[in-house]
């Protein structure tokens, strides 16, 4: 752990049962206990979610690459500010120097319509192209360990050391946790180099205590503990949420690392960073606890984790895709977890241990 991060972190090992982990990230969020170690996916039969007992006031929960240590954070129901008319806002920070790429004041969601609309970024030098990092997980098969896949997804820092990406990027029924997470800000195959800023690996990976006891899709959304600052050199995003059900209309775009443009990452780990614009088609506005939103933005695979930003700010996480079939008729629409009250606060207390 490196001498200029905040956090204390005590652990003790008992006899027979998982580590215990104790440490305070800030005033609203620290972590309340552990849960099984070796993170055995045992689900109960009639409902579905997984044998855990959970604190009433868990958020996440939290893996510890190094020690394999799984643990519950909690944040203190006082300190949410769930029912903010407005909206929270995060600000993201630009290195002095670095150049903001230009978006233009509008996009023009016909652009992908019909044919593929995504568009090559040349240049991840600039913001907020240099912040998005392409993440390769490497996942191990619970029932049979010699079972490993190598699976690329997008993410994007909040601050030196924190990256978001979505929660099934870091844990599944089927592996439980990643066993090893690379990040690379700004990857890129072009003559500033592949690894332009570096790259490294996770000391630590979050996802929501609703993703993780049962896989809710509302809120797949995961973050990352880099074990180097690398985002002093790229700068980081701000983030928001909205006022419920105000989101439909707004011009949106993303970028990421999409598997079918990257046909030779397991070979070398390179990537193409890949640009999409369009609108946000759907707000589903149902809830201020779990809330999603459609968009019409080219993605595919390896798309999933990254940004959904409207101007130069992060309003939700890519999630993937879903199909459904009505009369016949099949439609398939991209979704996005929205940005709640909670979640701000919550990785507001997480970027700032860094």
């Amino acid at each position: 752990m490196k001498k200029n991060q905040k956090m204390k972190r005590f652990f003790s090992l008992f006899m027979g049962v998982c580590m215990l982990c104790s440490f305070v990230i800030s005033a609203n969020a620290s972590v309340l206990g552990s849960i099984d170690a070796d993170d055995t996916v045992t689900l109960n039969p009639e409902s579905g979610l997984r044998l855990t007992d959970s604190p009433a006031d868990a958020f996440a929960v939290g893996y510890n690459m190094s020690t394999k240590a799984t643990y519950y954070y909690g944040t203190s129901a006082a300190v949410l500010t769930e029912n903010a008319e407005d909206g929270i806002i995060e600000e993201g920070w630009t290195p002095p120097g670095m150049q903001t790429a230009d978006f233009g004041d509008q996009v023009d969601p016909n652009a992908i319509i019909g044919e593929d609309g995504r568009t090559l970024v040349t240049d991840t030098g600039s913001t907020p192209h240099a912040a998005i990092c392409a993440i390769y997980t490497i996942f191990r098969n619970l029932s049979n360990p010699n079972d490993e896949a190598l699976v690329l997804s997008t993410g994007w820092l909040i601050s030196p050391n924190a990256v978001v990406t979505a929660g099934h990027a870091l844990h599944t029924l089927a592996d439980g946790w990643a066993v090893e997470v690379y990040i690379t800000p700004g990857a890129s195959h072009w003559d500033i180099g592949l690894a332009p800023y570096g790259r490294c690996k996770a000391t630590e990976i979050v996802i929501s205590k609703q993703y993780y006891e049962s896989k809710d899709e509302d809120h797949d959304w995961g973050l990352i503990r880099m074990e180097s600052n690398l985002g002093s050199l790229t700068g980081y995003l701000g983030f928001r949420s909205y006022t419920v059900g105000t989101l439909t209309g707004y011009d949106v775009y993303t970028m990421g690392y999409p598997d079918d443009k990257n046909p030779e990452r397991q070979k070398a780990w390179n990537c193409y960073q890949y640009q999409s614009e369009g609108v946000v088609t759907a707000d589903s506005g149902a809830s201020t606890v779990s809330r999603e939103i459609q968009h019409n933005m080219d993605t595919y695979t390896g798309n999933s984790g990254g940004p959904v930003m409207r101007s130069a700010t992060v309003i939700a996480i890519h999630r993937g895709n879903r199909v459904t079939t009505v009369n016949g008729t099949t439609t398939v629409v991209n979704v996005a977890v929205a940005f709640t009250n909670n979640m701000v606060t919550f990785f507001r207390a997480y970027k700032n241990n860094s």
